[in-house]
């Protein structure tokens, strides 16, 4: 049976938008999906299903049991997790993994993105690099410092975007079996 991989946005952040990792697998559990498992209390979460789940769905599921609808979600199949993972240009000898993210987009970016990400204001030493599906970044001075914020970034790409550093991407990688 096919693997997935979901990834909620800004869950647990603070004291806003609470979702209890045990109530999260039950919701997956209760629509269908097997062999559910989540990574630490971000919103990562690993499943088998018969056929892709859509996003939307998941998003409109996690509205209804938990009251916050606007938390974006994206779903990957273990195969496309594995690919964007990989194209990393920024995971190299030496990256620091806790700096360094793969930033999963729920749609393709628009048309400008790549415009209007070099015109998004960055510390001297931050990167980007756009993919079809992926935003890489680098960020040597960490996220809490940056200017990169998830609204800028979306503005720029046209779609949501949820970022995963280095060391949660290869924790999931680790979970899906290698």
């Amino acid at each position: 049976m096919p693997r997935y991989v979901a990834l909620l946005r800004g869950i647990n952040v603070g004291k806003a938008r609470r979702i209890p990792m045990k109530e999260l697998r039950a919701l997956f559990e209760e629509r269908g999906f097997e062999d559910v498992a989540t990574y630490i209390a971000s919103g990562n979460v690993l499943f088998a299903a018969t056929r892709a789940p859509k996003a939307a769905a998941l998003q409109a599921a996690l509205g209804a049991r938990f009251g916050f609808s606007d938390v974006p979600v994206v779903v990957c199949a273990e195969p496309a997790f594995r690919r964007l993972a990989a194209a990393n240009p920024f995971d190299r000898a030496g990256a620091d993994p806790a700096r360094t993210h793969v930033g999963f987009l729920g749609g393709a970016p628009e048309a400008e993105a790549e415009e209007r990400l070099a015109a998004l204001p960055t510390m001297r030493d931050e990167r980007l690099s756009l993919g079809r599906e992926a935003l890489y970044v680098d960020t040597p001075s960490g996220l809490a410092r940056t200017r990169l914020t998830p609204a800028a970034l979306e503005g720029a790409l046209g779609t949501s975007v949820t970022l995963r550093n280095l060391r949660t991407v290869r924790a999931l990688l680790q979970r899906l079996g290698g």
